[in-house]
């Protein structure tokens, strides 16, 4: 006949407190002597200072994440710049749903439409703000049927003026709580740049959960 004889062993139980304070030490024994960070100021800002006036900072931070900033002087270069992008690209539909926006885009030759249509090539939207310090753009669901158009194209044009840069994304709430008081749009993020993905094998992919390509124009005069 055969028998198995199992070892019995007594575990012995572990303080956490003990084990917290054994790690604590070995710490503070690896790091003595040895010179320290700077404590962060919480209360300074966040935001890094640039020479750059707004509108040039915003452009270079844009293009630094693949985007592409245009500078118009007033509508009527506006119009020409989108006109010449327009022909270059052969687009042939265009979404806008902004309906102030949409009348002065009424002179180019592509039709501009009110609602989404299931081929979209271009949405054409305004912004909220413009964010120099991170080169993004705020918007908001408050903009005519814009929510859409957003995400779906696989081209985001947005037209906006000088007027609507800030140096902070702060300053941009700020102005939007100005704005909208206690009714603010369900709606508020920030675009910067393409959509833009490294999730697999950390591999940058624009577009894969939004636009590919993201151009703001920027007018000196108000449109």
């Amino acid at each position: 006949m055969r028998t198995t004889r199992k070892n019995q062993t007594q575990t012995a139980k572990t303080d956490p407190a003990e084990t917290r304070h054994q790690v604590l030490e070995k710490l503070k024994a690896a790091t003595t002597g040895k010179i320290q960070p700077p404590r962060p100021d919480f209360a300074g800002s966040f935001y890094h200072t640039s020479p750059l006036p707004p509108v040039e900072l915003f452009c270079k931070n844009l293009e630094e994440v693949k985007g592409v900033a245009r500078r118009v002087k007033n509508e009527e270069e506006l119009l020409g710049a989108l006109q010449t992008l327009i022909a270059s690209r052969g687009w042939k539909t265009l979404a806008c749903p902004e309906s102030e926006l949409r009348k002065k885009l009424s002179r180019l030759k592509p039709e501009s439409v009110s609602d989404l249509p299931g081929q979209v090539e271009v949405a054409i939207t305004g912004c909220e703000y413009l964010v120099a310090g991170l080169g993004a753009a705020v918007v908001s669901s408050a903009q005519a049927g814009s929510r859409q158009l957003f995400v779906f194209p696989p081209v985001h044009l947005i037209l906006a003026r000088q007027s609507q840069l800030v140096e902070t994304l702060d300053e941009a709430y700020q102005l939007l709580i100005g704005k909208y008081g206690n009714n603010l749009p369900s709606l508020i993020t920030t675009i910067t740049g393409p959509s833009r993905t490294a999730d697999i094998e950390k591999t940058l992919i624009l577009g894969a959960h939004g636009p590919q390509e993201l151009y703001v124009f920027i007018s000196e005069t108000n449109f």
